[in-house]
């Protein structure tokens, strides 16, 4: 049998490109950047708000600057990064319409329908790489069509609540209980 071929990606240079971004793009206030580093050991687990701001903002920059068309610092080989970028725009415009704090029919509709698009062009472009969870993120289209907004069903309370057990010493050696329940002191999530 023929070997699948995929598209040869830098993923060194592209790492670098989002980290040129993340440095040099200016966001408003309310906007939270990810680490300066990510993608790299030292800036730890991301949580699901830098990854959204990642996909919505710095990824699209940072892969049109590198593998756009007519891109003035874009890498040599463009044409074959088409699919690859196409790919990531699809995925990003997905978010987009997800990501709405008041979606109607048509922003869910667009986003179960660049979803679709970002996965036809995986099989196309990435041929043998599909994953489950590629088949449920179609469902976020019912949850939002049962409980709006997707910002009324994620977890960022949650997370936040983890990520402090996460930091709480576990050397199996008895503490303070005091200092154990201001770590988890729950806030409520941010509107």
């Amino acid at each position: 049998m023929e070997a699948l071929s995929w598209p040869t990606i830098d993923s060194g240079k592209v790492l670098g490109r989002i980290h040129k971004a993340l440095e040099e793009v200016v966001v408003p206030l309310g906007i939270t950047k990810p680490p300066f580093n990510v993608g790299l050991p030292a800036a730890g687990t991301l949580k699901a708000d830098n990854w959204r701001v990642l996909f919505e903002i710095h990824v699209p920059l940072a892969l049109l600057s590198l593998w756009g068309e007519g891109s003035p610092i874009a890498a040599d080989h463009v044409a074959d990064m088409a699919g690859a970028l196409e790919t990531a725009m699809f995925l990003t415009c997905a978010i987009l319409d997800m990501a709405k704090r008041r979606p109607t029919l048509q922003d869910r509709t667009r986003f179960r329908d660049c979803y679709r698009r970002h996965i036809e062009c995986l099989k196309a472009h990435f041929p043998g790489f599909a994953i489950p969870s590629h088949h449920l993120v179609f469902h976020i289209f019912d949850y939002m069509e049962l409980y709006g907004s997707v910002h009324n069903f994620w977890c960022y309370a949650g997370e936040r609540l983890v990520g402090k057990f996460q930091k709480i010493p576990h050397n199996h050696k008895t503490g303070n209980n005091v200092e154990l329940l201001s770590m988890i002191e729950y806030s409520s999530p941010s509107t």
